[in-house]
């Protein structure tokens, strides 16, 4: 299953029709179009793995951690924020090569994904993220304040 917007102007927008609509043939290979949230927690959570092989550097996939909230584990390619986000063997796996990510896909019955939740809410929960804010504001605020000290005794 194939869910998301279309780039339908600009240079890539012949892409979708020319690599993908050939794919399509309604059983094996299916085309959503754009989903909603309540959709697309029901795709990810029905979905065997979230196949995710990015050509380019994501600076943070939000759909990685949609799918690990799911309890659905990601298989994709290592660039971007993949590496930070996919833990080998615990929430899916980091793959260098589509030969990578088609054994991982025979190996995806070693994931548990109770584990894989788990694992989202311990690194990606509000709460969680809104702790690493504060810390990292603390932090500056104390360089900030021993910049300013180290200024005046100077």
């Amino acid at each position: 299953m194939i869910a998301g917007n279309r780039v339908t102007d600009g240079p890539d927008a012949g892409y979708f029709d020319a690599r993908i609509a050939p794919h399509l043939d309604g059983d094996q290979v299916r085309y959503a179009g754009p989903v909603d949230d309540i959709q697309k927690n029901q795709l990810l959570g029905e979905a065997a793995a979230l196949l995710m092989p990015i050509g380019w550097e994501e600076p943070f996939g939000i759909v990685m951690a949609e799918a690990c909230a799911c309890g659905t584990p990601v298989i994709a390619y290592a660039r971007g924020s993949v590496p930070e986000v996919v833990r080998d063997g615990v929430n899916g796996f980091s793959c260098g090569s589509v030969d990578d990510a088609i054994a991982a896909v025979g190996a995806l019955a070693r994931i548990d994904r109770r584990v894989v939740r788990a694992d989202c809410e311990a690194r990606f929960a509000g709460s969680v993220i809104a702790g690493e804010y504060e810390s990292l504001y603390q932090e500056l605020i104390d360089r900030a304040g021993s910049a300013s000290a180290a200024r005046a005794f100077a």
